[in-house]
Parts: C-alpha cells; structure tokens; sequence
C-alpha cells in the first residue's frame, strides 16, 4: 500500500537512486505531519508540485496550499485536484492572505532555509498570526552538520542558510513558546547514499569552488571555457570507468527502501539528515 500510495504522488521522479532516496526523505515528513492533520484545517507554505498536499488532505478537514511559483500553482491543480484541496500563488511569505486564528497546523517543509535571515522571523510571526491559539507548526530543513563543512557556505544556491540543531532550536524560540526538534535517520545504506548526494570533500569547499568564483570574476568567459575543456579531457583520458560500472553494479536494489527504513528521534541530531521542529503556538492572553 506504501509504494502504490506514494508511487502517483512521486511519478515525476526520476528512477536514479539518489532520486529515490530524497523522494522518500520527503515524503517520510508528510507521513509524520499526517498524524497533526486529521479533521483539521491546514496551510502548507511553500507546497511546489502539491504531493504533500494531497496526501494530507485524505485525513484533513481541508488544505490550503500555496506557494511563490506560478508554474509550480498551476501544475498542482491540474495534478492534484480535490474537493478538500486549495492551491494558490502568493507574493510574500510576510504578508499572508488569510484571517488570525484560522488553521489548526501550519506546514513549512523545506522552506525555512530559502528565507533571508534578516525576514525569517517576520515570516515566523505571521505564522503564528494565522495559527489558532492552540495551533501547531511544523518546520523541516536540511541538517547543516550533516551537508556542510565548518564554515562552509551552503552549495545549494537557493538556500540562504542551512540550520544546526541549535541554531534552529534558537531562531524559534524567538516566537514560539514551546520548540521540540527531532532528527531525520534512517539505515546506514539510506544515511550514505544522501552524504554522498550533499557533502562536498575539503579540496572542494575550500580550495576548488572559491578559485572557480575568483575565475568567473576575473577571467574572460572564452579563457574559463578552453580551461574546462581541457579539465574534462584530462579526466575521460585518465579515470577509470570501469570504477563507475561497479558502482552502479553495486547499487542497491530500490525496491529494499521503504518509508519504514527512516525515523525521527530527539537523539543524536548533529547526526540527522535532516531536522524537523514542532512549534506550539499557546499565545498569551490579551495577545493578537
């Protein structure tokens, strides 16, 4: 029931075995939300290709899903329609559309992390401006102990800050009265097939990638180019392929992951994949 349940929601994914293993680490978030969401009114913020929200509005009362993306708006409702299920497109995260006090959870999967640091507490309180009194949020984001190298700089372009357990813990509590954050673990197989996606070695983060920057500034764009080429031979000329089709030999088989193979737990969090936060609202009486 598992993979058929998750196999339309995901059908665009492509069958590369670091595809499958981000796909299921997405969907395990979804599978641990939907125990928040039943007979409830949810918002997710920052929806993409709306998945998400359609496999949480099998138990929700309704969802309202949203996001920047006008592509993205439009490729849900066509994909995902329901009687229950709302997609629409926003222009700020800052000033959402929506009455206080009217969704029982609020959904931020990935998102927190492509959020100026400076605006994500803005974007916090009017979170809890919608979220009624007793209300839950729901945050996840990649583990920066797990993807980065000491101070190293995220190597996704999009994502202006990637989060320490701590550090997220820390920018919460500046709105949210009651903070709990798990990890995301999973088989030693799944652990490292992502390390392997996401970390780059030292050479790369702190001697290749800043001389590369210092190229594209400095250097004409037909120069950067001959140099490429000529980095690209040397590699076809002198790495062993045959290394490569072992590796893929060596590949395990897709069908021994499930969602059954990740969980979340409060221990070892430097260690997690990736972080998940529970964020209760409880505001204060007299408080808007």
């Amino acid at each position: 029931m598992e993979n058929r349940q998750w196999r339309d929601l995901y059908k665009k994914e492509g069958r590369n075995i670091s595809q499958i293993v981000l796909s299921l680490i997405h969907q395990k978030a979804y599978e641990f939300a939907k125990q928040f969401c039943h007979g409830k009114v949810i918002l997710e913020i920052g929806c993409g290709a709306g998945y998400g929200a359609k496999y949480l509005s099998i138990v929700a009362k309704e969802v309202i899903a949203v996001d920047l993306n006008e592509e993205s708006i439009n490729y849900a409702q066509k994909d995902y329609p329901s009687f229950n299920l709302t997609f629409k497109k926003i222009n700020n995260g800052c000033l959402l559309p929506f009455n206080s006090d009217t969704f029982n959870v609020v959904v931020l999967f990935q998102v927190i992390e492509h959020i100026p640091p400076e605006k994500v507490k803005s974007h916090l309180l009017e979170m809890k401006r919608i979220l009624k009194s007793d209300g839950t949020l729901l945050i996840t984001t990649p583990n920066r102990k797990f993807r980065l190298l000491p101070l190293q700089s995220p190597h996704n372009p999009h994502h202006y800050t990637e989060y320490t357990p701590k550090g997220l813990e820390k920018i919460l509590e500046k709105v949210f009265v009651k903070i709990e954050i798990f990890g995301l673990r999973g088989k030693p197989e799944i652990e490292l097939i992502e390390k392997n996606r996401v970390k780059q070695n030292p050479y790369e983060a702190y001697i290749r990638n800043p001389l590369i920057n210092l190229m594209n500034f400095f250097l004409p764009q037909e120069i950067i180019f001959k140099i490429k080429k000529i980095r690209n031979e040397f590699n076809c000329k002198f790495f062993n392929h045959s290394l490569i089709n072992e590796a893929k030999q060596n590949e395990p088989d897709l069908q021994n992951f499930s969602l059954k193979d990740l969980f979340y737990t409060k221990d070892s969090l430097n260690k997690s994949i990736d972080l998940l936060a529970i964020c209760k609202n409880y505001k204060l009486k007299g408080e808007i």
